[in-house]
């Protein structure tokens, strides 16, 4: 199988379209084509076919999940949560917290735990009281 084109997509330039042997075969991550050093012209064998799905698969679940952090920090199991409501597999969702971890970004994924009583005390004095 070769590779036939290589184009940015027109409402995302950090993803591609792949064309294998004339025909679409998926949208990649633009950091999936620089990794894998895809280019056009390039045979691609089936190993090839299945680590770049699976690339694929594993920045989609990265991305899905940075954009959940980004309203606030979450636990690891919210995050997990979150992918398999997704429909992610779960050999994915662990290799995508692991990529997570290892980009050690701050204050994002959180261990589950329980508001202290001095956190509630100031949320509850945030709130306005209602008037009767």
């Amino acid at each position: 199988m070769r590779i036939t084109n290589l184009e940015p997509q027109a409402n995302n330039p950090e993803r591609f379209n792949l064309y294998v042997d004339g025909h679409f075969l998926l949208g990649v991550n633009a950091a999936i084509v620089l990794q894998m050093g895809l280019h056009v012209e390039q045979e691609l064998s089936p190993e090839q076919l299945e680590q770049l799905s699976s690339e694929e698969a594993e920045q989609q679940a990265v991305d899905r999940a940075l954009n959940y952090l980004s309203y606030r920090p979450r636990s690891r199991e919210e995050v997990r949560r979150y992918l398999r409501r997704k429909e992610t597999p779960s050999d994915i969702i662990e290799a995508a917290l692991a990529r997570l971890d290892r980009l050690d970004l701050p204050r994002t994924i959180q261990p589950a735990r329980l508001p202290r009583p001095q956190e509630r005390v100031a949320y509850e004095r945030r709130r306005p009281r209602r008037r009767r």
